[in-house]
């Protein structure tokens, strides 16, 4: 099965893809409904509430999630699982605090009054208390049940569209959105909490020192997750300061759509990371798995660009309208970096299964160190075309990057075994 396409993208991954894409396109249509009925400057910081609390979750993961994932793949006993969940819990829980509501305080300063920076605080917050929901389907993942999670996810992100929608259209703004954010999210963290529980009961043992144990085993990744941040999300960071809310809101429009199609690298690798991860001490059957996905994913990503390349841009016109046209020209600008970004995904994963976790953190450090520069470079004279630019080229070096890595691990240290980090 770990050798056979259907093990990379059998029926549960299609069916996360699936799940993943459904989810997606209500987001899309919540964002769509808010570019509609929101002034343009209310668009332009509701997205860059969006972005920090995206920051924040990201920042609070710190690795957890991909280790936990990891260690709940590789063999282990029923007591093993546990201590694992129950450390990532709660040092997720303790990073949340912290880094929710910096994230909420930075979203904040971007409100004119007081009611609307404690709705743009409210909108932060809600991405690390989905982010947490996230952590427990790990669960799920690890047992080769996507379907489960993929009903999570999809559940999650339909109440939130019909909430927000609804708080939208009846005319509440950025109070009512912030609303819909919060219950959503919070019913979503409690679904993926039962859902996980079916497999893995958490332990609370172990206090400090297993925090700490936890914290400096996902170290690499956390380091790695940091970068991974800020190559999605700079772009918006830089254009706020340089360019100011209408170039954010029309780099928004472009991006939300590119970003949906990297949901087809995500469902491939959710059900090929255990397999990977299992294999880690068997490099032929491990090469093969890896090219098998290789493959898959290239021709996903042709299939995805031809695609996005003719449609997007009439699709985006008709959806945003008119005020929104150039974010056609965008789209098309970073769709070109979707064969690079599907193959950093295997190449980084593939690189942390065989337990070379700091590969992925110095190929990832060098990915956003591109991508700072060349938005430096870029943003003051092309603006948010200059930003399209910089996330290509970037993506492009993160790929050069990761395959000398997963290049001179699988064969100058072929006959060795995997290490933990």
């Amino acid at each position: 099965m770990s050798g056979s396409w259907s093990g990379v993208l059998g029926w549960r991954s299609s069916a996360k893809l699936v799940a993943d894409l459904v989810g997606r396109l209500l987001l899309f249509g919540l964002l769509v409904v808010a570019a509609r009925i929101l002034p343009t400057s209310e668009f332009g910081i509701y997205a860059y509430a969006l972005v920090t609390g995206l920051i924040a979750a990201h920042l609070a993961d710190g690795g957890l999630q991909v280790t936990l994932l990891r260690r709940l793949s590789a063999p282990a006993s029923a007591v093993e699982a546990s201590d694992a969940l129950g450390g990532a819990l709660r040092a997720r829980t303790a990073a949340v605090i912290v880094l929710g509501t910096a994230g909420a305080s930075l979203a904040a300063i971007a409100g004119n009054s007081p009611l609307e920076a404690a709705s743009l605080a409210a909108i932060s917050i809600s991405q690390p208390i989905a982010s947490h929901g996230e952590l427990w389907l790990q669960v799920t993942r690890a047992a080769g049940r996507l379907e489960l999670e993929a009903a999570a996810g999809v559940a999650g992100r339909l109440l939130l569209a019909l909430l927000g929608a609804v708080a939208l259209v009846g005319g509440t703004g950025l109070g009512g959105l912030a609303l819909a954010y919060l219950a959503a999210t919070t019913v979503a963290l409690l679904v993926a909490r039962r859902t996980a529980l079916r497999f893995v009961r958490p332990t609370s043992r172990g206090g400090w020192p297993q925090l700490r144990a936890t914290y400096l085993e996902s170290l690499p990744l956390a380091v790695a997750g940091v970068a991974s941040l800020l190559m999605f999300r700079i772009d918006v960071l830089l254009l706020q300061w340089l360019r100011g809310a209408d170039t954010v809101a029309v780099y928004t429009a472009a991006y939300r759509p590119f970003e949906a199609t990297l949901l087809v690298s995500v469902a491939v690798m959710a059900a090929a990371f255990p397999q990977l991860v299992r294999l880690s001490h068997d490099a032929p059957r491990f090469r093969d798995l890896a090219l098998r996905a290789a493959l898959l994913l290239l021709l996903l990503a042709a299939g995805v660009g031809i695609a996005g390349w003719i449609a997007g841009p009439p699709l985006l016109e008709l959806a945003f309208g008119a005020g929104y046209a150039a974010a056609g020209d965008l789209l098309r600008i970073l769709i070109l970096a979707v064969p690079s970004i599907y193959l950093n995904a295997l190449l980084t994963q593939s690189l942390i299964a065989l337990g070379r976790a700091w590969w992925t953190t110095a190929a990832m450090v060098g990915g956003v160190a591109a991508n700072v520069v060349f938005n430096l470079v870029l943003v003051p004279s092309l603006g948010a075309s200059g930003a399209a630019i910089a996330t290509v080229i970037a993506e492009s070096v993160l790929t050069l990057l990761a395959l000398g890595g997963i290049g001179w691990v699988l064969f100058a240290f072929r006959d060795r075994a995997p290490r933990s980090t």
